[in-house]
């Protein structure tokens, strides 16, 4: 499909870069905690999920300005 075409096109390659990997690691695990918090109602789940997502928007923005690097 799409990807083989553009592939085959000559389109550039496009990688995340490190910031945007840690982007996602740190919002898999908020994510994560947000979903334990909703099995096991412990408020520390939902702050540490609030506090690790917002570290993923810091990446996030980082990745942005970074990107073109």
């Amino acid at each position: 499909g799409g990807a083989y075409y553009l592939k085959n096109r000559g389109m550039p390659h496009l990688r995340a870069n490190a910031w945007g990997k840690a982007k996602m690691i740190f919002q898999s695990v908020g994510v994560g905690l947000v979903l334990l918090y909703a099995i096991i109602p412990v408020s520390t789940f939902l702050i540490a999920a609030k506090a690790i997502l917002g570290v993923s928007i810091l990446f996030a923005l980082i990745s942005l300005a970074t990107y073109g690097i």
